[in-house]
C-alpha cells in the first residue's frame, strides 16, 4: 500500500492518478485487510484532495464487488431499474420510494440499496427509511427470490453484503469527509438490473461518472441532476438535465416541471424532516391522503414516476407518464402492494 500512497500523496505537483491495474492492486490490499487503517485513511484523503479518475473508481468497484455477496438478477421481460441514491443519507423527502411502488404497478421492477448514514451529511439512511416505512427492522434481501421480483420493489442493505464496505465505514466515519467510495458503493450492481438511474449534484460531477458507467455492465443509464445528488429530480428547479448514457453515446436531455404544471416553490418543501415524518408522508401519498404539506411532495412523486416511465420507454411522452402515474396512484394499487410487503416481512420474522 505504501507504493501507491507515494504516487497519490506527493502533493499537487508530484502526485498522479493510478492506472486501472495499480488502483486495483491498492483496492485489493484494502479489501483483503492488507492495508492498515492509517494507510486507508491517507489514501482516501489524498484522492479527495487530488481527484480521482474513472479508471481508479472502476478498479475499486471491481475489487469491492469481488468481495461482496451477489444477489442474483432482476432482469426479465419487463424493465428493471437500479435506483442508486446517496449512501450518506437524505435530508429531503425520498420520492424514489413511492415512485418505485408506482412503477411496480406498471410492471417496472426497482432495486433500491443503501447503507448506514455517512459524513459529512449524516442524513436519514435508506435502511432507516425502509424500516420505518415497513414498521419493522427491514430484512435486507441477500439473494433475489421469485416472490421478491413479483413484489416489484427490492431493497438491500449493501453493508450487510460487503465486509469490505463495512470495514471502510468506520474509517470513513472517523476521517469525516466525502470520498470517492461514496460513488463506488452506488455502482456495485450486486443485484443485476437493466437500467441505472444515478444522481449527481452538478454537471462537473458527471464528467467522471459517465465514462465509468460506460465501462460497467449496465445496458443503459440515466445520470440525473437530482436533489442532494440523488436520483430524485426536483420540481422546484426551473430545469434539470438528464444524461442518457449508452456504451458508445451520451445524449443530453432537459426537463422543465413548469411545462407540465408540476413546478412548486422550494419553500414548500420541508427541510430536515425526521425519518418518522418521511415515512408518514410516503404512506399518505400512497394512500392519496394529500394535504398542504404533502401536495408539493405528491407533485414531485408524479414528476419522477412519469420521468422514469418515459425514459424506460413505458410511456410515449412525459404527459402520458404523468397521466399513467396519477391513474395508478388513485387506483390504490401501490398502497396495496406496500401493505402486502409489510405482511410478508412480518410473516418471515
Amino acid at each position: 500500500m505504501k507504493e501507491w500512497l507515494k504516487e497519490v500523496a506527493r502533493g499537487e505537483k508530484g502526485s498522479r492518478n493510478l492506472t486501472y491495474d495499480e488502483a486495483y492492486q491498492a483496492a485489493t490490499a484494502i479489501t483483503s485487510n492488507q492495508a492498515t487503517d492509517a494507510q486507508i485513511g491517507a489514501f482516501l484523503a489524498s484522492k479527495r484532495l487530488n481527484g480521482e479518475s474513472w479508471e481508479e473508481m472502476k478498479a475499486f468497484v471491481d475489487a469491492i464487488r469481488e468481495k461482496s455477496q451477489l444477489g442474483g438478477s432482476m432482469k426479465g421481460e419487463s424493465p428493471s431499474i437500479d435506483s442508486a441514491g446517496p449512501y450518506d443519507g437524505r435530508k429531503t423527502f425520498p420520492a424514489t420510494i413511492p415512485v418505485a411502488f408506482i412503477l411496480a404497478e406498471a410492471g417496472i421492477k426497482t432495486y433500491i440499496h443503501g447503507g448506514r448514514s455517512l459524513p459529512p451529511k449524516y442524513g436519514t439512511s435508506m435502511p432507516e427509511l425502509f424500516s420505518q416505512f415497513i414498521g419493522n427492522p427491514c430484512k435486507a434481501v441477500s439473494a433475489v427470490r421469485e416472490k421478491d421480483i413479483e413484489r416489484g420493489v427490492v431493497f438491500s442493505d449493501t453493508y450487510q453484503r460487503s465486509e469490505a464496505l463495512d470495514r471502510l465505514y468506520r474509517i470513513r466515519d472517523e476521517i469525516g469527509i466525502r470520498t470517492f467510495i461514496n460513488t463506488v458503493e452506488k455502482l456495485l450492481h450486486l443485484i443485476e438490473t437493466d437500467i441505472l438511474f444515478f444522481g449527481v449534484f452538478h454537471k462537473k460531477a458527471a464528467e467522471t461518472i459517465i465514462p465509468l458507467i460506460q465501462n460497467l455492465p449496465y445496458e443503459e443509464a440515466f445520470v440525473v441532476q437530482g436533489i442532494e445528488g440523488s436520483e430524485d429530480v426536483p420540481v422546484f428547479r426551473n430545469s434539470t438535465f438528464v444524461y442518457h448514457v449508452q456504451k458508445d453515446s451520451v445524449e443530453t436531455l432537459t426537463f422543465r416541471p413548469a411545462d407540465y404544471g408540476l413546478n412548486r416553490s422550494k419553500e414548500l418543501f420541508p427541510e430536515y424532516p425526521s425519518v418518522h415524518e418521511q415515512a408518514g408522508w410516503i404512506n399518505n401519498i400512497l394512500q392519496n391522503n394529500i394535504d398542504d404539506v404533502t401536495e408539493p411532495l405528491y407533485a414531485q412523486v408524479l414528476f419522477n414516476a412519469a420521468l422514469r416511465l418515459y425514459l424506460v420507454k413505458q410511456a410515449s411522452s412525459l404527459e402520458e407518464g404523468i397521466e399513467t402515474a396519477e391513474t395508478i396512484l388513485k387506483s390504490g394499487g401501490p398502497w396495496k402492494r406496500a401493505e402486502r410487503w409489510r405482511t410478508q416481512e412480518e410473516r418471515e420474522r
